[in-house]
C-alpha cells in the first residue's frame, strides 16, 4: 500500500530531522558547559536523549571530541558523560572504542596544504589534538577506565621531541609530558624506559627552556 510507505518515509524524515536537531542542541550545550552550568546542562542533554538510545555512540564521540579539543575541561566532560551513560553495560567498551577511533584518525590525518603557513597551522592543530588526547587518556588511566593505553601517546610525544621540532612545539610536548608523568607517577620514579629516553633527550637538547623542563620531568618536584 503506497499510502503506508509514503507515511513511513515522511515519518522517518521527521525522525531524522528531530535527531539532527537534538544532536545540534547537545553539541551546543557541551560548548556552554562550565562548573556552574554542568548540572543544568546534564539535565537538558538527558531530556534530549529520551528514547534516543541509538544515538549513544554518536553522543559519546561528541564528548570525546570535546575532551580532546578542550583538555582543560576534560574532567567536567568525563563526569557528565559518566552521569548520563554509566548505567549502560557497554559504557566502558564503547567509550574506549571512541577514544581509539579518534586516535587512529589523528595518526592517519594527511596534511596537504598549499602553503608552508597552512601546513604549519595544520600540524600545530594536530599536535594540540595529540596533547588533548594524551591528557584525556591520563584522566582515564587514573579513573581506571583504561589501563596502559597512554603509552602510544607518550611515545608519539617523545618522537616529536626527538625530531627536534620548533621551540614552540617542543615546549608544548614537554609541558604535556610533564603533566602526564606528574599525574601518573606523582613524585615516584618513572618507568626505566622513559627515564632513559628523557635523560637522552636532556643530554642532547640545546634549547635551555626545553632542557630545563625535561629535567623537571625527571625530578617532578
Amino acid at each position: 500500500d503506497m499510502g503506508k510507505s509514503g507515511y513511513r518515509k515522511k515519518h522517518h524524515k521527521q525522525d531524522v530531522n528531530a535527531d539532527t536537531k537534538a544532536i545540534k542542541e547537545i553539541q551546543s550545550y557541551l560548548n556552554k558547559m562550565t562548573d556552574k552550568t554542568s548540572e543544568k546542562i546534564i539535565c537538558e542533554i538527558k531530556h534530549r536523549l529520551v528514547n534516543r538510545d541509538y544515538l549513544y555512540k554518536m553522543i559519546m564521540e561528541s564528548f570525546v571530541e570535546k575532551c580532546i579539543i578542550y583538555p582543560q575541561y576534560n574532567q567536567l566532560y568525563l563526569s557528565a558523560m559518566v552521569d548520563i551513560y554509566v548505567k549502560r553495560p557497554d559504557f566502558k567498551e564503547v567509550f574506549v572504542q571512541c577514544i581509539d577511533e579518534s586516535y587512529e584518525a589523528l595518526l592517519h590525518l594527511e596534511i596537504q596544504e598549499d602553503s608552508e603557513y597552512l601546513t604549519f597551522c595544520a600540524e600545530n592543530k594536530r599536535l594540540d589534538k595529540l596533547i588533548g588526547h594524551s591528557m584525556l587518556l591520563t584522566e582515564c588511566e587514573k579513573a581506571n577506565v583504561v589501563k596502559d593505553r597512554i603509552h602510544p601517546s607518550i611515545s608519539s610525544l617523545l618522537d616529536i621531541l626527538k625530531e627536534g621540532s620548533s621551540e614552540e612545539e617542543s615546549y608544548k610536548c614537554v609541558q604535556c609530558l610533564y603533566e602526564i608523568m606528574k599525574s601518573l607517577y606523582g613524585s615516584g620514579s618513572l618507568p626505566e624506559m622513559y627515564q632513559e629516553q628523557i635523560q637522552g633527550l636532556v643530554d642532547s637538547e640545546e634549547k635551555r627552556k626545553i632542557k630545563y623542563k625535561m629535567m623537571d620531568i625527571l625530578e617532578r618536584r
